[in-house]
């Protein structure tokens, strides 16, 4: 049985702009510090005299290149929906990685009733979460 050999086609050299990851935004100073102004708009907070306020405001800005690290690898962990964080993992992450449960702090069911609450508000399709 004869096989006629096929004719390859050229082979593309590969460019950014033409691969799937075209429309990917790079990640800058300022785009982070939009994304943190999305989050802090959107989060629900208690409530704080106006100057208490700018002083949090300004030590989680401060905070926020760390936390999203955080959430980087700690959404591609677990289960269920690609880049999010599980109620189990982060449990896990508050728990044991960075010791913020105490239980007269903050207990396990504080956890868990705040992911509840912050999932039933999430808003979809936004620039900071496409």
């Amino acid at each position: 049985m004869n096989i006629a050999p096929t004719d390859e086609r050229p082979r593309t050299p590969w460019s950014f702009q033409i691969s799937i990851f075209h429309e990917y935004k790079p990640e800058t100073h300022q785009l982070l510090m939009d994304c943190f102004e999305f989050d802090w708009a959107t989060m629900k907070k208690p409530k704080f005299r106006k100057s208490k306020e700018d002083e949090v405001k300004e030590a989680c800005r401060e905070l926020y290149p760390t936390i999203q690290m955080l959430y980087r690898r700690y959404s591609a962990t677990g289960s269920g929906s690609v880049f999010a964080i599980g109620s189990n993992v982060l449990r896990d992450l508050l728990s044991h990685s960075m010791h913020f449960i105490e239980q007269k702090t903050l207990k396990p069911e504080d956890i868990d009733r705040l992911f509840i609450q912050v999932n039933s508000n999430a808003q979809r399709k936004t620039v900071c979460n496409p």
